[in-house]
Protein backbone atom coordinates (compact mmCIF):
# COMPACT_ATOMS: atom_id res chain seq x y z
CA UNK A 1 0.00 0.00 0.00
CA UNK A 2 1.22 3.51 -0.71
CA UNK A 3 2.41 5.86 1.92
CA UNK A 4 0.12 8.74 0.53
CA UNK A 5 -3.04 6.30 0.76
CA UNK A 6 -2.00 5.97 4.47
CA UNK A 7 -2.31 9.63 5.20
CA UNK A 8 -5.28 10.60 2.80
CA UNK A 9 -7.01 7.58 4.63
CA UNK A 10 -6.08 8.60 7.88
CA UNK A 11 -6.98 12.27 6.88
CA UNK A 12 -10.38 11.08 5.38
CA UNK A 13 -11.53 9.45 8.68
CA UNK A 14 -10.58 12.08 10.66
CA UNK A 15 -12.52 14.70 8.70
CA UNK A 16 -15.17 12.56 8.13
CA UNK A 17 -15.88 11.58 11.84
CA UNK A 18 -14.90 14.24 13.90
CA UNK A 19 -14.77 18.23 13.83
CA UNK A 20 -10.95 18.53 13.94
CA UNK A 21 -9.75 20.42 11.20
CA UNK A 22 -7.34 18.43 8.88
CA UNK A 23 -6.45 18.89 5.58
CA UNK A 24 -8.55 16.98 2.99
CA UNK A 25 -7.35 14.39 1.11
CA UNK A 26 -5.28 14.79 -1.88
CA UNK A 27 -6.79 11.61 -3.06
CA UNK A 28 -9.56 9.47 -1.88
CA UNK A 29 -9.22 5.88 -4.06
CA UNK A 30 -10.26 2.57 -2.78
CA UNK A 31 -7.00 2.32 -0.62
CA UNK A 32 -7.47 5.64 1.09
CA UNK A 33 -11.04 4.53 1.75
CA UNK A 34 -9.90 1.04 3.38
CA UNK A 35 -7.46 3.03 5.66
CA UNK A 36 -9.94 5.61 6.51
CA UNK A 37 -12.37 2.36 7.30
CA UNK A 38 -9.61 0.77 9.36
CA UNK A 39 -8.46 3.49 11.42
CA UNK A 40 -11.89 4.84 12.34
CA UNK A 41 -12.31 3.04 15.72
CA UNK A 42 -8.87 4.85 16.57
CA UNK A 43 -10.24 8.12 15.59
CA UNK A 44 -13.40 7.26 17.35
CA UNK A 45 -11.64 6.96 20.77
CA UNK A 46 -9.70 10.17 20.17
CA UNK A 47 -13.28 12.25 20.70
CA UNK A 48 -14.89 9.09 22.61
CA UNK A 49 -12.24 9.06 25.54
CA UNK A 50 -11.89 12.69 26.30
CA UNK A 51 -16.00 12.68 26.26
CA UNK A 52 -16.03 9.86 28.72
CA UNK A 53 -13.27 11.94 31.00
CA UNK A 54 -15.59 14.86 31.08
CA UNK A 55 -18.43 12.42 32.61
CA UNK A 56 -15.84 11.09 35.41
CA UNK A 57 -14.16 14.46 36.51
CA UNK A 58 -17.74 15.86 36.01
CA UNK A 59 -19.06 13.02 38.93
CA UNK A 60 -15.99 13.38 41.07
CA UNK A 61 -16.69 17.00 41.37
CA UNK A 62 -19.93 15.88 42.85
CA UNK A 63 -22.02 16.74 39.58
CA UNK A 64 -24.92 14.06 39.40
CA UNK A 65 -24.45 11.34 37.33
CA UNK A 66 -27.43 12.04 34.84
CA UNK A 67 -26.17 15.35 34.32
CA UNK A 68 -22.27 14.43 33.74
CA UNK A 69 -23.38 11.87 31.17
CA UNK A 70 -25.74 14.55 29.33
CA UNK A 71 -22.45 16.75 29.15
CA UNK A 72 -20.05 14.01 28.05
CA UNK A 73 -23.33 12.83 25.44
CA UNK A 74 -23.31 16.22 24.16
CA UNK A 75 -19.83 17.24 23.80
CA UNK A 76 -19.21 13.80 21.53
CA UNK A 77 -22.23 15.22 19.48
CA UNK A 78 -20.34 18.03 19.12
CA UNK A 79 -16.77 16.49 18.41
CA UNK A 80 -18.55 13.98 15.95
CA UNK A 81 -20.84 17.09 13.98
CA UNK A 82 -24.00 14.39 15.26
CA UNK A 83 -23.10 12.34 12.43
CA UNK A 84 -25.41 9.66 13.99
CA UNK A 85 -28.15 11.52 15.51
CA UNK A 86 -28.59 12.87 12.06
CA UNK A 87 -28.95 9.66 10.17
CA UNK A 88 -30.77 8.26 13.18
CA UNK A 89 -33.38 10.85 13.48
CA UNK A 90 -33.92 10.57 9.37
CA UNK A 91 -34.19 6.53 9.53
CA UNK A 92 -36.46 6.69 12.34
CA UNK A 93 -38.69 9.40 9.84
CA UNK A 94 -38.74 7.57 7.03
CA UNK A 95 -39.48 4.40 8.66
CA UNK A 96 -42.59 5.95 10.35
CA UNK A 97 -43.82 8.48 7.04
CA UNK A 98 -45.48 5.61 5.35
CA UNK A 99 -45.11 2.08 4.05
CA UNK A 100 -44.65 3.66 0.33
CA UNK A 101 -40.89 3.03 -0.60
CA UNK A 102 -40.83 6.39 -2.18
CA UNK A 103 -42.18 8.29 0.53
CA UNK A 104 -39.96 7.57 3.36
CA UNK A 105 -37.17 8.52 1.10
CA UNK A 106 -38.20 11.58 0.12
CA UNK A 107 -38.48 12.23 4.38
CA UNK A 108 -35.50 10.84 4.93
CA UNK A 109 -33.80 12.98 2.46
CA UNK A 110 -35.57 16.34 3.11
CA UNK A 111 -33.55 16.94 6.72
CA UNK A 112 -36.11 18.02 8.57
CA UNK A 113 -36.57 15.99 11.79
CA UNK A 114 -39.75 14.79 12.66
CA UNK A 115 -41.77 14.06 15.87
CA UNK A 116 -40.67 10.15 15.60
CA UNK A 117 -37.11 11.21 14.55
CA UNK A 118 -37.26 13.49 18.06
CA UNK A 119 -38.07 10.82 19.86
CA UNK A 120 -35.62 8.51 18.78
CA UNK A 121 -32.96 10.93 19.65
CA UNK A 122 -34.10 11.88 22.93
CA UNK A 123 -34.67 7.80 24.07
CA UNK A 124 -31.23 7.10 22.37
CA UNK A 125 -29.28 10.16 23.69
CA UNK A 126 -31.05 10.29 27.20
CA UNK A 127 -30.13 6.68 27.45
CA UNK A 128 -26.79 6.95 26.30
CA UNK A 129 -26.71 10.00 29.14
CA UNK A 130 -27.32 8.00 31.44
CA UNK A 131 -25.79 4.69 30.66
CA UNK A 132 -22.33 6.99 30.72
CA UNK A 133 -23.52 8.95 33.69
CA UNK A 134 -23.18 5.35 35.70
CA UNK A 135 -20.34 4.62 34.26
CA UNK A 136 -18.07 7.54 35.54
CA UNK A 137 -18.22 6.49 38.61
CA UNK A 138 -16.75 3.29 38.52
CA UNK A 139 -13.28 3.02 38.62
CA UNK A 140 -11.81 3.11 35.09
CA UNK A 141 -15.66 3.24 33.97
CA UNK A 142 -14.82 6.26 31.61
CA UNK A 143 -12.51 4.04 29.66
CA UNK A 144 -15.47 1.33 29.36
CA UNK A 145 -17.72 3.88 28.29
CA UNK A 146 -14.93 5.32 25.58
CA UNK A 147 -14.19 2.68 24.11
CA UNK A 148 -18.00 1.32 24.45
Amino acid sequence: MRRRAVADGVRLAVGTLTIIPVRPPTLVDAAAARVAMLAGWMVALAVTLPAAGLASGLVWLGVPAGASGLLAVGLLQLLTRAIHADGLADTVDGLGASWERERALSVMRSGDVGPMGVVALLVVLGGQALLVGQLAGVPWGWVVAGVA
